[in-house]
Parts: structure tokens; sequence; C-alpha cells
């Protein structure tokens, strides 16, 4: 890919206000994209190509999840990345 450049992001502690339902996750994650990571919505929509999580239910369950919305509300080429180190756990 012509003009490909890796930059990871990792975004900052945010407290959850409004309680931790997929909703309010999704919305602070795009938002702290937006903000701290300097993204606009095309950004992320073009650029986020994965998006990592320890697989807790909220975040990785099969239906209507964080990364279920966020594919459907910024990214549809998005796919999550189940953290290694948990699931080496689950399977011990």
């Amino acid at each position: 890919m012509e003009g490909f450049k890796h930059i990871p992001i990792l975004l900052h502690l945010e407290r959850l206000v409004n309680g931790g339902n997929v909703d309010n996750l999704t919305n602070v994650i795009l938002k702290s994209l937006m903000v701290n990571g300097g993204l606009t919505m095309e950004e992320i929509n073009n650029k986020l190509i994965s998006f990592g999580s320890n697989g807790v239910v909220v975040f990785a369950c099969v239906h209507n999840v964080v990364t279920t919305q966020i594919t459907k509300k910024a990214t549809p080429f998005m796919f999550d990345v189940h953290c290694v180190a948990h699931w080496t756990n689950l399977i011990m």
C-alpha cells in the first residue's frame, strides 16, 4: 500500500461516568480516537484496521458488542484481535 504508515495509538484512561455498557464504551472509544488520537471520523473509517481487547464479553462476544458497534459506526473493515495472553490463560 502506497503511503501506508503504521501508527499505534495508546489511548488514555477514561472515566466512565455513564457506565460500562456497550453503547457508552463505543462512544468513549470513538471520541478518544478523535480527541486524543487526532483522527477524524473519516480517517477512522479509512485507517482503523484492528482493535485489540482482552476478550471480556462486552468487547468481544458474538452480538452487539463494542467491536461490532465500532465496525457499524465507523469502520466496516476493522477486525478485532483478542489478547494472546488472555486467550492462553483461558485454556490453561
